[in-house]
């Protein structure tokens, strides 16, 4: 069983907590499960979810409990759907939620609709024309319109994506319930006011808004209130010129393997406010949103940004990067890439790491090491086999974003915004940077920032069964996943 708690800026209930005012405290978040799921009081016991398979765990969501407080024992209703947390992505104020079998949870404030069924769009294309009644079984209940900013976290319909298949889907992905989907997230980004779902590794769609290119559908495209595709692998031009979405860890380097286009897969997606880079497996990588910073490279600094998918990597048959990147991570205004062997490489506004703080720029990456970003600071957690894990950081500095000496042994790292959480070996979650919303931990200085120090953040009492797993980072928010150990 899974367990994730929240704190920090809520004004659009993208904690999912329930409420929608800000929290300094750790509080639980909530989850809709599917309609059809049974629901079970949690006073007679909550079932473990664990089943037989050893990747797949459970997030409990307790409806009564709109207080938060998230303690194991709350007199609530609660709906146990059996998933993995994959990835958490945040926009301004709104955070996705990736499970391990594809699936989208939401909250906050809404950047598109996900609850139409797909034959009410037919019916719509026919203009009136009679259709025949639905086959057995019927649809599922229509989910409550995503118009309304959401509290709690809602399982988002994807069902209607179109030319999505599962083809490459790898068996740890498919490990948990079979659910009557037409296509499989592999993946999710969010820049401010949008987001974006990796279908099957192979394409990228898109919801929301973006004034600077960001949803990459061209220059008189600023909302798409539907999911509209923006990316297909098998689509994008081979050449320099334009086609028609956590922490990421190093991978040792790999032979190359020659493919043709149509058989690459998607990499990683990430995004930053305004910009948006896709890594393919062929080592072809495309950008689109703002640039004018050179966040998508110098060659393209004067555009001041690309409103379609356009390959960054390479420009007249030149190369424009030094090496294949494993993974990119993005700053505000800046595109960080890395390998294996390689200092990272930073394209876009660089002036924040020349002041202070060049450990992370000129640490060589070693295998297993952890790269995150936020605005204006990049962090490594450095798994060196010769030594104990480091977390080096480099960037701006003003509101104590970059780590503080003499940090406690680090087992997970995560960015937001302008601050940083990790997970100690002792088991303790801690912050650091700005926690103007909370985000940090009540104690701050008279600025609102945790700076040359951290703060440890207490969560609600659990049972000693309960290990955090992982963390994450969002735009002045912070998120724990707690999972239940087997006996």
């Amino acid at each position: 069983m899974t367990l994730v708690f929240a704190l920090g800026s809520n004004g659009y209930g993208q904690l999912g907590t329930g409420h929608r005012e800000d929290s300094a405290a750790a509080q639980r978040c909530l989850f809709e499960g599917p309609p059809q799921v049974e629901e079970t009081p949690c006073s007679s016991g909550r079932s473990d979810g664990d089943g037989d398979a050893d990747t797949t765990t459970s997030i409990e969501s307790g409806t009564g409990n709109r207080s938060g407080t998230g303690t194991e024992n709350d007199d609530a209703t609660t709906t146990t759907v059996t998933m993995q947390v994959k990835k958490i992505v945040a926009g301004g104020n709104h955070t996705l939620l990736l499970t391990l079998d594809g699936r989208i949870f939401a909250a906050g404030k809404p950047v598109g609709e996900f609850e139409r069924d797909s034959d009410e769009e037919e019916q719509e294309e026919d203009q009136g024309q009679p259709t025949p009644p639905p086959p057995s079984p019927p649809p599922r209940p229509r989910q409550p319109s995503t118009r309304t900013p959401s509290t709690v976290f809602r399982e988002c319909r994807t069902d209607f994506l179109a030319g999505a298949t599962t083809e490459t889907q790898t068996e740890a992905e498919a490990t948990g319930p079979k659910r009557n989907t037409k296509c499989y997230i592999s993946d999710v980004a969010a820049t401010w006011d949008a987001s974006f779902f990796v279908v099957d590794r192979k394409s990228v769609y898109v919801l929301g808004t973006g004034s600077k290119g960001e949803l990459g559908l061209d220059h008189d495209v600023h909302e798409t209130r539907r999911p509209r595709k923006v990316f297909d692998v098998g689509h994008q031009d081979d050449d320099d010129g334009n086609g028609s979405i956590s922490f990421t860890t190093v991978e040792a380097a790999t032979t190359t393997i020659t493919t043709t286009a149509a058989e690459a897969d998607i990499l990683t997606i990430a995004a930053s406010m305004s910009h948006v880079v896709v890594l393919l497996s062929d080592g072809r990588c495309f950008g689109w949103g703002a640039c004018r910073k050179g966040q998508l490279g110098d060659k393209f600094r004067v555009d001041k940004a690309l409103w379609r998918p356009t390959r960054i990597d390479k420009k007249d048959s030149s190369s424009l990067l030094p090496f294949r990147p494993d993974g990119v991570v993005l700053g505000r205004e800046y595109t960080a890439f890395f390998r294996c062997g390689k200092p990272l490489l930073v394209w876009g506004e660089r002036k924040d790491f020349l002041h202070e703080g060049q450990q992370a720029l000129n640490h060589t990456l070693h295998k297993g090491d952890i790269v995150v970003s936020g605005w204006s600071s990049l962090h490594i957690l450095s798994c060196s086999p010769s030594s104990s894990p480091t977390v080096m950081s480099s960037g701006k500095n003003h509101r104590g974003q970059l780590a503080p000496d003499k940090l406690p042994s680090i087992t997970a790292l995560a960015a937001g915004s302008e601050h940083c959480v990790a997970v100690t070996t002792t088991q303790d979650v801690i912050a650091w940077g700005w926690s103007e919303h909370g985000n940090c931990g009540a104690e701050v200085d008279r600025k609102g920032n945790v700076a040359g120090r951290w703060n440890v953040i207490s969560l609600p009492p659990l049972s000693s069964k309960y290990r955090v797993t992982a963390v994450a980072g969002g735009c002045a928010t912070t998120f724990v996943i707690c999972e239940k150990t087997r006996p």
